[in-house]
């Protein structure tokens, strides 16, 4: 990590400026391409799963990218052609910190102006700020942008799926929504110091706006005063671990004069155990009479807190606490079948929320990324010496595996590859679990531990969907770092199963009711998917009570329980992902564990 040593000798914590800093030569990012395309062929665990949906064949796009990565005058293009290659895949959890390593040193630029989706793939003012161009030239809420320095919005949104891995198309127009404020900085810099944005106003005529570019300070080396893991440089930065204290952001209320539960769940980022809080939250809606459940925007986490949340909506056979693990050959992702002493997927009526699982394929290739602390002299003997695997899988996963188990695995003097199954979580609600109808909103932010805690409940047959399908994605990255650039890479090596065997990667839940914001309610302040899901809960409970969509109101509403941040704007700042966030204290801890000894 050179480069990152010398910003911090340099400028310690000062802004610097990209032209002091000397870019890679073109064989260094050749290098750092050629380093994370193998990474992702070693450990990329759907990739049966992309050439069937996609035609994705990872080993023939590699020259491509080197050819251009051989005309490169910049480090941004190393970037953009590992975001690319990453992008082929339409996996959300293929990411990587190209945003952030260019803000260290360059600034972004953006518009002042806040912009939301809305009646399908719409795109609306959703803010207009004081004093901003867009205000002097009476721009108004639920004013619709449809054209963007000439370009209309299909046409930007064609150019930014580019860059953009999302696994769905649902995730994809959730991102480009939140994210078309801010110009991309793998484009380098605007080629203007002005935008022209038209929008159509609430009367059907032409708004056009040219506004200068605002732009947001050069952080400065996030590694030189984040939380560094010194073996492989990941790394962990300083707004992003205080991410990681404190309860989760929950809000639940009670509509009073229907006596319906409503609970808002923003992100399951946090080490905190919330265990205690989801007792105080189950508790103070157990006398309601139905649920909506409101995870629009979660973008996942820590992955044991939604399936412990699932727990509370799903009553149980038994409440014996269940955290089995068990080993398996590695087989054809497809036409695996499971041995007797294996979750069968769908066949059981006696499953539980907490049976779903990791599926985590271990090799030597997996130990190199996941526990940068071993040497080669030290993994050699992990792979060659049975006690030690045995040692290794205790401290590492909590296994007991008999050497009689590891047995099946060892060949010729060598473990060959094999699959770890991990259960997910082994803890249980402490009270009774709320069985009353709930109704579940969603939209493409919903990603990662929200898309598996909610297909667990679509699998039990709990929830009704009422918005958008969800962002679709299920596994579980490891962040690598470039040996040259230092730029942080995410991969997918495990990926999840709820207990039914569900697969969840690229698959939205097709919501029983397909609906989003309309912009006549965004301008009255009214949330359409929420009315529209409190509407049909009070229908399913009182039958003969029926009303419209138009003429239906939910009523007053009375907090009962928050822990919600006060939502601030930060203009020109795109947040690291919380499953990222996760994925990197994850790998952290696991990089601190002595496993040998």
């Amino acid at each position: 990590m050179l480069r990152s040593s010398l910003r911090t000798l340099l400028f310690g914590s000062a802004l610097v400026v990209s032209s002091v800093f000397a870019e890679l030569t073109v064989e260094q990012r050749i290098e750092d391409f050629e380093s994370f395309w193998q990474s992702y062929k070693d450990a990329y665990v759907f990739f049966e799963l992309k050439k069937q949906d996609y035609g994705v064949d990872w080993d023939t796009i590699k020259d491509e990218y080197i050819n251009r990565l051989k005309n490169s005058t910049s480090d941004r293009e190393l970037y953009a052609a590992v975001t690319e290659a990453q992008t082929l895949l339409r996996d959300g959890h293929c990411y990587n910190g190209s945003f952030a390593k260019i803000r260290e040193t360059e600034r972004i630029y953006f518009q002042r102006i806040g912009l939301s989706l809305v009646e399908g793939n719409k795109i609306v003012v959703s803010k207009v700020v004081d004093g901003s161009a867009f205000a002097e030239a009476g721009v108004k809420t639920g004013y619709e942008l449809v054209k963007f320095d000439g370009k209309t919005i299909r046409q930007m949104a064609k150019e930014a799926r580019k860059f953009n891995a999302a696994s769905s198309e649902s995730q994809f127009w959730a991102i480009f929504s939140g994210q078309l404020y801010i110009h991309n900085p793998l484009k380098g810099k605007p080629k203007s110091s002005k935008a022209e944005m038209v929008f159509r106003d609430l009367d059907g005529q032409l708004v056009t706006v040219n506004s200068k570019w605002g732009s947001a300070e050069p952080t400065g080396p996030q590694a030189a005063n984040g939380w560094i893991n010194d073996d492989s440089g990941v790394s962990l930065n300083e707004a992003d671990k205080k991410r990681i204290s404190g309860p989760l952001p929950i809000e639940v209320r009670i509509f009073k004069e229907r006596n319906i539960g409503y609970v808002k769940i923003d992100s399951w980022m946090k080490t905190e155990d919330p265990i205690e809080q989801f007792e105080q939250v189950f508790d103070a809606i157990k006398d309601t009479e139905g649920l909506i459940l409101d995870v629009r925007g979660n973008g996942g986490g820590v992955g044991p807190w939604g399936i412990l949340f699932s727990n509370y909506m799903i009553e149980k056979d038994s409440d014996k606490k269940k955290k089995s693990s068990w080993l398996s050959k590695v087989k054809d992702f497809f036409k695996r079948s499971k041995k007797a002493d294996e979750p069968a997927a769908g066949n059981s009526t006696d499953k539980v929320p907490n049976d779903t699982w990791f599926e985590r394929k271990l090799s030597k290739v997996f130990f190199r990324a996941a526990f940068p602390q071993l040497d080669e002299p030290t993994l050699h003997q992990i792979f060659t010496q049975p006690e030690l695997m045995q040692m290794v899988l205790k401290k590492a996963f909590g296994m007991e595996v008999s050497q009689e188990e590891l047995a099946k695995y060892f060949k010729d003097g060598e473990f060959e590859a094999f699959y770890v199954n991990l259960a997910l979580n082994d803890r249980l609600n402490k009270i009774k679990p709320y069985t009353k109808p709930v109704y579940a909103l969603t939209d493409g932010g919903c990603y990662s531990t929200t898309d598996i805690c909610l297909t667990i409940l679509d699998e039990f047959k709990r929830i009704k969907i009422v918005g958008t399908p969800n962002g679709a994605g299920s596994g579980s990255p490891i962040p690598f770092v470039l040996p040259n650039s230092g730029l942080q890479v995410y991969v997918p090596h495990a990926r999840a199963y709820p207990p039914y065997g569900t697969m969840i990667e690229g698959r939205p839940l097709q919501p029983t009711t397909v609906i989003s914001q309309t912009k006549e309610d965004l301008i009255k302040g009214k949330d359409t998917v929420l009315t529209e899901a409190v509407r049909q809960l009070v229908q399913e409970l009182v039958p003969m009570d029926t009303f419209s969509a138009e003429e239906f109101a939910v009523g007053e509403t009375k907090e009962v329980y928050n822990t919600l941040p006060e939502q601030q704007i930060e203009w020109g700042v795109i947040k690291t992902p919380d499953w990222a966030v996760n994925a990197t204290l994850e790998h952290i801890k696991r990089s601190e564990l002595e496993l040998t000894k």
